[in-house]
């Protein structure tokens, strides 16, 4: 990764640190899964491509895991030869979907080229206590996290946790951390984990939104609000594969993906180089997993403007573009165009049919058609058993013909979908 790709994330925690005078970017760069299970590669490998991007001085704590160089702890999926059609479609109705997929999950060590610590309480403490010491305490910080994150246990949801190795950090907890900085270090978060925009709380004294605004200069750019769940943590190895908020954001900064491949520009106001607002908005436009982008900007709408959804999606949609910068123009015309929705009322229909996607409402509509799902695949498991009694179990010594048969039986049938 060439220096000038580096120096676009550098220039641009450094725009938002205005007005002070720093040149210098510090990082504490913290990732991985609470336990082994859960440490899937993609965030090892979020945290190599930052290590990459980033020049090497302004990195200043990398925590990964359990920070063991030797212990098989990195999740990892290794894809085998391809089932046939026929086949997969048995392993389904007998086994379930796992079963269906053509994949194999191992464990391997880290393979990181740095790692000051483990994802611990302790050594995020530590690494901010040695951010604070820093001799130039104008010198912007960036904190990144790439992990796992958890609703807090009482429903708190101003306060969801950081799911760290074995154990976790609440917002407030990491409030804290920041306000022991010196007053004048500004702070730039980009966080990934589920229900992660409960952290944009730190632009309030404490990490509470009861409270007053924070004196600190602080942006945060999160990957889903406080309720919603995040993309971005599989065992797949190839990046290329990976459609999250950390590789469309860093993309955008950079002007290359993780592949090296020349991304699209974000210079939305033409001023020759990208800001994290453009690369926030970029991400918005173009990463269409589960992942529902937020910022500090929308946690400080919500406290002071708490206006209900209802009113706010009644706006006219050209006095909301007249409103935006060129990067929210940007993004509201590329999503209107996604959504195939056009006029001046183009964000109520937007909300409405938001209101019938929303998880608890699409559970309630999904309902129906996984019950028929579920009918049919027990009738055809049924008459599988009732034709190849064999099948129902790997014991049996007729067990491999009686597959053969039933996968060769399948096989001619699949076209017209009828096996009765």
């Amino acid at each position: 990764m060439s220096r000038r790709l580096g120096a676009g994330i550098v220039a641009a925690v450094l725009a938002l640190a205005a007005p002070s005078e720093a040149q210098e970017l510090r990082a504490i760069l913290v990732g991985g899964g609470p336990d082994r299970e859960s440490n899937q590669v993609a965030l090892e490998n979020n945290l190599r491509w930052m290590l990459r991007m980033l020049p090497a001085p302004a990195v200043q704590t990398v925590l990964f895991a359990d920070a063991s160089p030797t212990s098989r702890t990195v999740l990892y999926e290794q894809k085998l030869k391809p089932l046939a059609p026929a086949e997969r479609l048995l392993r389904l109705l007998l086994y379930g979907r796992e079963e269906a997929q053509p994949v194999e999950y191992r464990y391997r060590a880290r393979s990181l080229p740095r790692v000051d610590g483990p994802a611990s309480r302790d050594a995020v403490a530590q690494a901010f206590r040695r951010a604070g010491a820093h001799p130039d305490p104008r010198a912007p910080l960036l904190f990144y996290f790439t992990g796992h994150g958890s609703q807090d246990k009482r429903r708190d949801l101003d306060n969801n946790l950081l799911d760290l190795w074995g154990e976790s950090l609440s917002v407030r907890e990491l409030a804290a951390h920041v306000d022991a900085l010196p007053p004048s270090t500004p702070v730039t978060l980009v966080m990934v984990q589920c229900y992660a925009g409960a952290f944009g709380n730190l632009l309030f004294q404490g990490g509470d939104p009861q409270n007053g605004l924070t004196d600190r200069e602080i942006v945060g750019f999160f990957a889903a609000p406080k309720e919603r769940s995040s993309a971005g943590c599989t065992p797949e190895l190839d990046e290329r594969e990976y459609r999250d908020f950390t590789s469309y954001f860093f993309a955008a900064l950079t002007g290359r993906d993780r592949a090296g491949r020349k991304a699209g520009s974000a210079d939305y106001d033409a001023d020759g180089r990208v800001g994290m607002s453009e690369a926030y908005h970029y991400a918005m436009i173009h990463d269409v997993s589960i992942d529902v982008p937020v910022c500090t900007t929308d946690i400080f709408l919500r406290r002071f403007v708490p206006l209900p959804d209802d009113e706010v999606f009644q706006t006219r949609y050209a006095d909301i573009l007249a409103w935006a910068t060129p990067a929210q123009r940007t993004a509201l015309e590329r999503l209107s165009d996604a959504l195939e929705l056009a006029g001046d009322d183009r964000v109520r229909k937007a909300h409405a049919r938001w209101l019938l996607l929303n998880p608890d409402r699409r559970a309630t509509a999904m309902e129906p058609l996984y019950r028929r799902w579920q009918a049919a695949a027990r009738r055809a498991r049924e008459w599988l058993l009732a034709r190849w009694p064999d099948l129902r179990s790997a014991e049996s010594r007729q067990f491999r013909a009686a597959w053969r048969e039933a996968v060769d039986f399948l096989d001619r049938h699949l076209d017209s979908g009828r096996f009765g």
